[in-house]
């Protein structure tokens, strides 16, 4: 039981959170923490998260670690991240976050078979995936911000942007377990908190839940299934499952991801400090709210 903590950066951006909360974590086994900073280019691209990927897994390789852990600059795990994930005894084992950049959703997507990559659980309900509160559930990926791999995946497997510079390792990394049938496993008793804009958002439940958007365009959209008059700068309520189509569309703006049903997408400690949309006098609807619960 002896694991390698990686946490990829560039220049002055490990977060004073993150450190922390590697420092805190508690394991029966021993464990050593290093920060790479090794970056090619002058600028934070996705050249330089590739190659600090590599270097770290020539690194774990060359020494004599069990599993590699890595967590990421802007990640804040909690204590028993390590210890959880070594637990669940599974190849590839991810720590549960929220991604960002307007897809406010969970890093962990369903298992959709050998060749294909699912769709964000936070799109799917708790029941019909049979989630525990504190369960482990195989997935198809995705995301390295806290996630253990064991060494004979970084033995079998290379690191890779799929021949795009522009593209993060986890994507390919994730389509290449699948193809070869090494298991990965979502553990939703490691709820990790992602830092954003001085916010640490948090998961709060794998629901289909409410969001909070403002068109940016005016247009007919697909809201829960049905055709959805959407008007320009005009503020709308809908159902998660429909965020992240039109957010990638440019369709929308994700202004709040908390609101809703009480299974809220995401929510910030106590402790952290909050980024409170200011008041919209615009006119808000719910939409697209009939679905499954």
């Amino acid at each position: 039981m002896n694991v390698l903590v990686a946490t990829p950066t560039y220049a002055d951006k490990l977060q004073p959170e993150t450190a922390a909360a590697v420092k805190a974590q508690k394991f029966t086994g021993q464990w050593e923490w290093r920060v790479y900073r090794n970056n090619p280019s002058a600028v934070p691209c996705m050249a330089n998260v590739q190659a600090q990927y590599r270097h770290i897994r020539e690194d774990f390789l060359a020494g004599p670690w069990d599993a590699l852990l890595t967590v990421e600059h802007d990640m804040v795990p909690p204590e028993n991240a390590l210890q959880s994930l070594w637990d669940a005894d599974k190849p590839v084992a991810y720590g549960v976050y929220m991604l960002r950049h307007g897809s406010l959703v969970l890093n962990a997507w369903e298992y959709a078979g050998p060749n294909a990559l699912g769709e964000s659980l936070s799109l799917q309900t708790r029941r019909q995936h049979k989630i525990e509160p504190e369960g482990v559930v195989r997935v198809s990926g995705i995301g390295f911000g806290c996630t253990l791999i064991r060494r004979e995946v970084m033995e079998r497997l290379q690191i890779h942007g799929g021949g795009n510079p522009d593209q993060s390792p986890d994507v390919p990394f994730a389509y290449d377990c699948n193809r070869e049938g090494i298991e990965q496993v979502a553990h939703f008793g490691v709820l990790c908190g992602h830092i954003e804009a001085g916010r640490v958002l948090m998961p709060a439940g794998t629901s289909a839940v409410e969001v909070k958007v403002m068109a940016l365009q005016t247009l007919n959209a697909n809201v829960g299934g049905s055709s959805v008059h959407m008007d320009a700068g005009q503020e709308y309520t809908i159902i998660a499952s429909a965020v992240d189509d039109l957010v990638r569309a440019n369709y929308v703006r994700v202004i709040d991801a908390s609101v809703g049903s009480g299974n809220a997408l995401l929510q910030a400690p106590k402790d952290a400090p909050a980024q409170h949309p200011k008041p919209a006098k615009a006119k808000r609807k719910r939409l697209g709210t009939n679905v499954p619960r």
